[in-house]
């Protein structure tokens, strides 16, 4: 369900968000494209914009193409056309790195500088290596902790069981000390239990060309940010 190191850089990306909207309200009417690690994967993007309360996320998983950038803009009209015309509003939309070639981050902020006109500006900020550089949270540093405490139990355990095949057997000690396919697997955190998962069961459910699971346990959160920002339903 996580990679070591997702919470500290969701911890980054907050804080690094939390500074933009700040910006972002303490300017005229602004809105910040803010583009986010996380290859294939929207992982970053959707629990990040829930945290900071995102107007909304373009992930790869879904996709971007003019027609979204055009509800967007309007949504985005419409909401600075009902705000208190004295009060500035900071708004922010995250960006997974590699949701689209053409649809870069600048071209997103250009478009949406070009059709807010007056009523409001758009500018970007791209996170890059920031959200890996920070010292780990103690979230991720117990995960580590007790990956590394099982990865160590689950090792001596295969190699306890085929010193004692060897030892009934009467045979001397084998260099290959298991050849069983349970050996061979990916330690990992699943709901709140750490379980040993064989390499040879993982590919069925995974997207090797993407490098990520065929589903996603976050993607029922995305739908929420839409409701949160104003949209009024779940899509």
């Amino acid at each position: 369900d996580y990679s070591l190191g997702s919470d500290t850089s969701l911890n980054a990306i907050v804080n690094s968000c939390d500074a933009i909207v700040q910006s972002a309200q303490s300017s005229r009417r602004r809105v910040f494209v803010v583009e986010v690690m996380g290859g294939r994967s929207g992982y970053l993007a959707v629990e990040g914009g829930l945290a900071v309360g995102a107007m909304t996320v373009y992930i790869p998983e879904e996709g971007i193409n003019l027609s979204r950038l055009q509800s967007d803009v309007e949504h985005l009209r419409n909401m600075y056309s009902h705000d208190d015309p004295d009060k500035s509003e900071g708004r922010i939309i995250l960006r997974t790195e590699d949701v689209s070639k053409t649809y870069t981050t600048d071209v997103i902020s250009n478009i949406l500088k070009e059709e807010g006109d007056e009523m409001f500006d758009s500018r970007t900020a791209v996170l890059g290596h920031i959200q890996q550089g920070i010292t780990p949270s103690p979230l991720d540093r117990i995960r580590a902790t007790r990956l590394a405490m099982r990865a160590i139990k689950f090792m001596e355990e295969h190699t306890a069981e085929a010193l004692c095949k060897a030892h009934e057997a009467g045979s001397p000690v084998p260099i290959e000390l298991t050849n069983s396919k349970e050996s061979v697997a990916v330690a990992g955190i699943s709901g709140h239990s750490v379980i040993f998962e064989p390499v040879s069961a993982l590919m069925a459910v995974t997207d090797m060309k993407n490098r990520k699971p065929r589903t996603a346990w976050w993607s029922e959160h995305r739908p929420v940010i839409d409701l949160l920002a104003g949209r009024g339903h779940f899509n």
